[in-house]
């Protein structure tokens, strides 16, 4: 950083670069984003060229896969329902990753398993359907994390819930042939 007149600074190094749609092209870590015809990023590139990450979309325009070329085993296959919402996650080896569960808006999700080691989170939303805090057992214990003011900022605090408070533990969900979502109750 330098200051070339009072009042002005100017930055040193690589600038970014867009292209004609906005589209951020290169960074200033000298990565190089790729877009197909309607904008969706395709393809990330470091510099030599070596492709970091490759985006695939089914013929309704969903992101269906993210495939990860730097550590293979965070590729990532999406599966939806038909209101667009994603219901399960695999990996690139077609090991079920994480499964959730959705209310009746398109971003309220409810729940989601996440596999190893078998956590279950529960979503917590205002009156607006917005996530507020996360509630998570992971085979052990219950845990919390909420979203609080403060310092004019919103950080995470996260706590353990006591034994005595703890709700029952549900194991994962299965959706029906009808298309009901059913789980059962475990006891503590």
């Amino acid at each position: 950083m330098s200051q070339s007149s009072p009042g002005h600074v100017s930055f040193l190094g690589p600038r970014t670069q867009n292209d004609a749609a906005g589209n951020l092209t290169t960074d200033r870590q000298g990565y190089t984003y790729e877009y197909d015809y309607e904008n969706r990023i395709t393809k990330i590139l470091k510099a030599g060229p070596v492709t970091v990450a490759e985006y695939s979309y089914d013929a309704l325009g969903r992101r269906v896969e993210k495939k990860d070329s730097v550590t293979s085993t965070n590729t990532r296959r999406y599966y939806y329902d038909k209101d667009w919402r994603v219901l399960d996650e695999y990996d690139g080896s077609g090991t079920l990753k994480r499964r959730y569960m959705c209310g009746n808006y398109i971003d309220e999700v409810l729940f989601s398993w996440v596999a190893p080691p078998g956590t279950h989170r529960y979503y917590v939303h205002d009156h607006l359907y917005s996530p507020v805090a996360l509630l998570w057992y992971d085979s052990v214990s219950w845990s919390a994390t909420s979203m609080t003011p403060t310092a004019n900022r919103t950080s995470w605090m996260v706590r353990t819930i006591p034994a005595a408070r703890r709700p029952p533990v549900t194991t994962t969900p299965t959706c029906s042939p009808a298309g009901r979502w059913t789980s059962s109750t475990a006891a503590r």
